[in-house]
This record gives C-alpha cells, sequence and structure tokens, in this order.
C-alpha cells in the first residue's frame, strides 16, 4: 500500500513539474502580450536648443522670419535596425524677398545626413512673399536607441540647420502652424507604420570654447520627427522562438529519470549546441551598437542557464555511474537483501532530490528573468 501511495505521489509531481512547464508558455505568451501594448521609444529628441520669448521679441525686430516645411514623398532605403534611411522629400521655404536673398537660404544642409542629389530651386512669387521649393534626396543617420531592440518602436529625427547665417538674422516661425511636416500616406510599409509626426524650430548652439560658456554662435534650425510602430512581429518570432525553445528542451531534460543517462545527456547538449550556433543568426540582424540589448541579455542568460545544466548532467551522470558500478557489485557478492534499504538506493534517491531542486531553480530563474528582462 505504501509503495503503490508513493508511486502515486512520484507520478503526481511528475505531472505537476510538467504542467510547470507548459505553463511557462502560457506566462511567456502573456508578458510579450502586454509589453508590445505599451507604447514607448528611448530615442533622443534632438539638441535643438528652444528660443526664448525674449530673445523672440527681439529677433522678430532685426531677423528675417521664415516659414518652412517638408514633405517626404518615400524612403528609398527603410532598414531601422541598420539606422540606414535615405529620404526623397520636398523641401520649402517662405520668406519675404526683401529681407533675404535666394544665395542664403539654398545653403541648408541636414545633420547627420548626406544630400545626395538637390534640385534647382523652383520659385513663385506670394504676393510680398517668396515660396521657394527644392527637390531633394539624401541618407540620414538616426539617433537610434537599440537598448529594447526588437520590441522598442523608434524615432526618426531629421535636423535641418543653415550655418551660413546667424538665429540674429533669421528665425523659423514658431507661430503654431507655422512650419509643416507631411509623409506621404503610401510610406507605411509591412513591418513598420507612421505614429507620429512632430516639428519644432529653434536654433543650435556651437561652442568655439569649452572654457568660455558665452563664447558661441547660433544658428537657425529646425527639427522634424517621425515615430514608427511595429507592425509586424514576425521577426520577433522569429528572434525569440529558437532561444525559447532550446531552453525549454534543457528545462525538460530535469525532467528525464535520474538512470537515463544517455536521454539526458543528449538532450541538454543538443540544446547547448542549438542556442550556442544560433549567436550567428543574431549578429546577422542585431544593430551593431556597443552595448547590449534585450535581445542580447536574452540570449547570453539563458545560454547560461543552459550551459549549467549541461555541467550539471555531466556531474550527475558521472555520480550515477558510481551508484550503478557499486549497486552491481554489490549484486554480484550477494549483498542486496530485498526489501533493505542499501546505501546505494539512499545515494540515488538524493540525486532524483538533487534533480528536483535543479528542475525549481532553473524555472524560477527562467521565469524571474523573463518577466525582469521584459519590464525592468
Amino acid at each position: 500500500m505504501l509503495e503503490h501511495n508513493s508511486k502515486l505521489i512520484s507520478l503526481l509531481f511528475f505531472y505537476f513539474k510538467l504542467f510547470v512547464v507548459f505553463a511557462y508558455l502560457v506566462y511567456v505568451v502573456v508578458l510579450f502580450g502586454i509589453r508590445l501594448r505599451k507604447f514607448d521609444h528611448n530615442d533622443p529628441v534632438p539638441n535643438i536648443k528652444n528660443i526664448s520669448i525674449e530673445q523672440s521679441k527681439t529677433f522678430r525686430d532685426f531677423a528675417a522670419t521664415m516659414k518652412t516645411g517638408l514633405f517626404i514623398k518615400n524612403f528609398p532605403t527603410f532598414h531601422i535596425n541598420k539606422n540606414n534611411f535615405t529620404v526623397d522629400a520636398t523641401m520649402w521655404f517662405e520668406f519675404y524677398g526683401s529681407q533675404l536673398s535666394l544665395d542664403v537660404i539654398e545653403k541648408f544642409t541636414f545633420l547627420n545626413a548626406r544630400i545626395i542629389s538637390k534640385s534647382a530651386p523652383d520659385i513663385k512669387i506670394n504676393k510680398d512673399k517668396l515660396l521657394v521649393t527644392y527637390q531633394i534626396v539624401f541618407d540620414v543617420k538616426g539617433n537610434l536607441n537599440y537598448k529594447n531592440f526588437p520590441l522598442a518602436n523608434h524615432m526618426l529625427s531629421i535636423v535641418m540647420v543653415n550655418y551660413s547665417i546667424m538665429t540674429n538674422e533669421m528665425i523659423f516661425d514658431d507661430l503654431d502652424q507655422a512650419n509643416s511636416f507631411i509623409l506621404s500616406p503610401e510610406i507605411s510599409g509591412v513591418e513598420w507604420g507612421v505614429h507620429a509626426t512632430n516639428n519644432f524650430p529653434g536654433m543650435i548652439v556651437a561652442s568655439l570654447d569649452d572654457h568660455v560658456k558665452d563664447k558661441s554662435v547660433e544658428y537657425p534650425a529646425i527639427g522634424f520627427t517621425i515615430t514608427f510602430i511595429r507592425k509586424s512581429f514576425k521577426d520577433l518570432l522569429v528572434l525569440f522562438m529558437p532561444i525559447f525553445s532550446a531552453t525549454l528542451f534543457t528545462w525538460l531534460s530535469l525532467l528525464m529519470n535520474v538512470s537515463n543517462e544517455v536521454g539526458r545527456f543528449s538532450l541538454s547538449i543538443t540544446a547547448f549546441t542549438a542556442i550556442l550556433g544560433y549567436r550567428f543568426v543574431i549578429e546577422q540582424v542585431s544593430p551593431q551598437v556597443g552595448y547590449f540589448t534585450l535581445l542580447d541579455s536574452f540570449y547570453l542568460v539563458f545560454l547560461a542557464l543552459c550551459f549549467f545544466v549541461f555541467v550539471f548532467h555531466l556531474v550527475i551522470t558521472a555520480m550515477w555511474y558510481v551508484i550503478d558500478k557499486k549497486r552491481s557489485t554489490d549484486e554480484a557478492q550477494g549483498l542486496l537483501v530485498e526489501a533493505a534499504v542499501t546505501p546505494s538506493s539512499m545515494t540515488s534517491d538524493s540525486l532524483k532530490l538533487v534533480m528536483d531542486i535543479a528542475f525549481g531553480i532553473f524555472g524560477v530563474t527562467l521565469y524571474g528573468a523573463t518577466l525582469y528582462f521584459l519590464f525592468y
């Protein structure tokens, strides 16, 4: 009766552990669902200094006021993970012709960008103002933060500045709706969509002497920002599923019987080898940055867990061989008596207990690490 109850308890305990493993799959899906519903990005806003009210009043008395706008027609090159963007756009300026010359206007440029082509100005006269339009194509590098790759959304910043004139000679109009930023509806792609756009005029301050605070020059500038939101989650499945699959195989190896040394060892080494080789795939798709991304953190921690379990199985297997050899020797010498408790059987039960403890530690670490990396 006691033996029957013991087997029943062992069977129920095995099914409980199996339930914990499969519950982790539901746990991961729920956490990823909550995390992806949270809209955020860590990309910094362009370092454009606002013009104060006092400065604005002073500048408006002496400086020319200009309206400007950017209409983006297309992105011939759009690689967020590689921080590589090519912009096909129309840039326009509206100003009083008596205040500024066209030679000054056409010297505009973009920060962290390379202008590939710029058309001749298309000039129209609207009453006493000039509307000057340029068709431009330029490459731009965004100031993107990849710490939460591949889960985070991103904001691309385009900063237009004119280094041929000072802010006391020209400012971009800071009134509401004075400047415009428009994207073509056809820009939204399969993987990324446009969430929001913004523009803010100001100035860029260039320090001429680090030791003298007031020794600087100010150039008129305007920033255009586009916030992109992820629309497709195909990349997430491709990147995370192999890591979680290998880790689950490792965890399942701790469910196997301690006497099944070949099965335990084979499953753990297969999982460890698979996750180790997957690093080459991650390197191909990950952004080239000098800090750890969210995907790197997942990978390194899960790789470490798989490695420790692999070493654990090596130790357990070596101990099991010692126990099995002693049992075989005792049986050959007729030392084992039926229903007797031998030191070998006690050691075998101890190994099973160690396996259960390792299973629990692995599970707690896996649950905790997943929660921590996704939300903290």
